[in-house]
């Protein structure tokens, strides 16, 4: 379900009002992560690309919705696109 500002459930307006530290790019902390241990390295050996788990961890919280949110909103008309395209009514 869309909200009034066009994301998912329209918590775009109560994201920014959140509690939740604010970092500008300036500000931006890096994470230490802790040494990799027997799942991360059975991961790595089974073929998963663990530095993208490494990006999105050095991401905060916020940054991470916003992420989603963006990629969401592309399969939606990526989604829609193809229905119009196949005559097919959007539910």
């Amino acid at each position: 379900m869309r909200g009034t500002d066009g994301t998912h459930g329209g918590n775009r307006r109560a994201l920014a009002d959140s509690p939740v530290p604010r970092y500008s790019a300036g500000m931006k902390k890096k994470r230490i992560l802790a040494p990799p241990g027997p799942a991360w390295k059975a991961a790595e050996e089974y073929g998963f690309d663990m530095s993208l788990i490494e990006i999105n961890l050095e991401k905060t919280p916020e940054e991470r919705i916003l992420a989603h949110d963006r990629v969401r909103q592309m399969a939606d008309a990526l989604r829609d696109a193809m229905r119009k395209r196949d005559g097919k009514v959007s539910p």
